[in-house]
């Protein structure tokens, strides 16, 4: 079966082969059995990349599918140019794979995670980050910006999310640091620059982190 997809990550499985994480057209987020991935550096030539895009030929099976045969479609070399590109499409890569369930199509997250890559790709880091709420609203958990949960202010300005109960809270409560704009959270307009960029990154991250009752998210560094 033909495949078609980004790479979310890998793992060294045996002395020879790995397993590939893959978020995908055809059959959304799904894990494959390179068999020689690890040993081999001509059967998959560096295809098995992180971000990398990929079409693949592949057989299905009771939990692992077989990857026979890979092509790069979108090698995304860009990212590895800039570390700060780097972290910020990990964060987006976890993000994607907390976020999509299992052997179930997400095609809007692949477009939304595919353009964001691709943004970060070309050095468009305030665009790429527009894709987080974006991302959040395709699973169903964007945040209420309504009220503020400690005082009830109504329709804050800017928000903190908290990331234990994923309610917001308005800056006054929470404090400035952290805060970011509602409009830009609510994805109503692309963060204006890099800071409001971290501070829309911060708050999606405290939202999944909240709902998807996992360990929270690393942050990147300055």
């Amino acid at each position: 079966m033909e495949l078609h997809g980004i790479v979310l990550g890998t793992v060294d499985f045996g002395e020879s082969h790995r397993i590939v994480h893959m978020l995908t057209v055809e059959e959304g987020r799904l894990s494959l059995l390179a068999r020689g991935g690890r040993a081999s550096r001509k059967r998959f030539a560096g295809a098995l990349d992180r971000y990398i895009g990929l079409r693949m030929q592949a057989r299905a099976g009771r939990g692992l599918w077989t990857l026979a045969a890979a092509d790069v479609v979108n090698a995304r070399l860009g990212l590895r140019q800039e570390l700060a590109r780097l972290t910020r499409a990990s964060l987006l890569c976890e993000c994607v794979r907390k976020l999509v369930p299992e052997r179930q199509r997400a095609p809007e997250f692949l477009a939304l995670f595919g353009d964001a890559l691709d943004g970060l790709d070309r050095g468009e880091i305030i665009a790429a980050a527009g894709a987080y709420p974006r991302l959040l609203a395709a699973a169903g958990i964007s945040p209420d910006l309504s009220h503020c949960h400690r005082c009830g202010g109504v329709d804050p300005p800017a928000v903190v999310v908290n990331p234990t109960s994923g309610e917001v809270d308005c800056a006054d409560c929470a404090g400035a640091q952290g805060a970011v704009a509602a409009v830009v959270l609510a994805g109503a307009r692309l963060p204006a620059d890099l800071a409001e960029a971290d501070a829309v990154e911060a708050n999606t991250l405290a939202v999944v982190t909240a709902h998807c009752g996992a360990e929270p998210l690393p942050k990147h560094g300055p």
